[in-house]
């Protein structure tokens, strides 16, 4: 990443834009309205950054790494593997919360973003299972989880995931995502956690 000679002024950008494209969705947030927003010129908020998809790219993969952040702290907490497993789950929600508010399930494929998307959580994925096989390779050698192999069932766990997510989001083409949508979403994946536990417990 470029070193910018201001890194307040970088992570300000960053703070705004996150803003507007959680009120507005990042398809019709524009470079103008960032820039007032943060009352500076447009063309001083081209010197940090040359296009709005380049802002976008960089708040979700702030978000992304302040999430495998959070994991990894969980990973490192003096407790089962099993509850470890069910933190991650909790950051899971809020993580997905989180990326809800930014309305990306608004970004149309023909948007310039969506290759963004698509591409960055790409490579999250693989971060995240890597962290998931950590979690569940310690439940296996503690004698918790009874699995064959820790990173095929991180593979599993981390794929099963994305369907329940997926299955969630087509309903929501059409309409806002509410409070109680999430709530019944969150209940369903505590549901899918507690049984997926139990499926791999001794």
């Amino acid at each position: 990443m470029t070193q910018l000679p201001h890194p307040d002024k970088h992570a300000a950008i960053l703070d705004v834009a996150q803003k507007l494209f959680a009120r507005f969705g990042a398809a019709k947030v524009t470079m103008e309205e960032i820039a007032a927003d943060l009352g500076m010129s447009k063309a001083a908020l081209y010197y940090y950054f040359k296009t709005k998809e380049e802002i976008f790219r960089q708040v979700i993969s702030r978000e992304q790494d302040e999430f495998i952040a959070m994991v990894e702290t969980i990973i490192a907490e003096q407790c089962g593997a099993a509850e470890k497993l069910m933190h991650y789950f909790e950051q899971h929600l809020t993580f997905l919360n989180e990326l809800l508010n930014l309305k990306i399930i608004s970004i149309q494929a023909t948007d310039p973003i969506h290759p963004i998307m698509r591409d960055l959580f790409q490579e999250f994925s693989r971060r995240e299972t890597a962290l998931l096989e950590k979690i569940i390779s310690e439940g296996k050698v503690r004698g918790e989880f009874y699995v064959d192999s820790s990173e095929a069932t991180a593979s599993l766990l981390r794929n099963l995931l994305i369907g329940l997510r997926f299955r969630f989001m087509k309903h929501f083409t059409d309409r806002a995502i509410g409070q109680d949508d999430i709530a019944l979403f969150a209940g369903e994946t505590k549901l899918f956690a507690k049984i997926f536990l139990k499926g791999i417990s001794r």
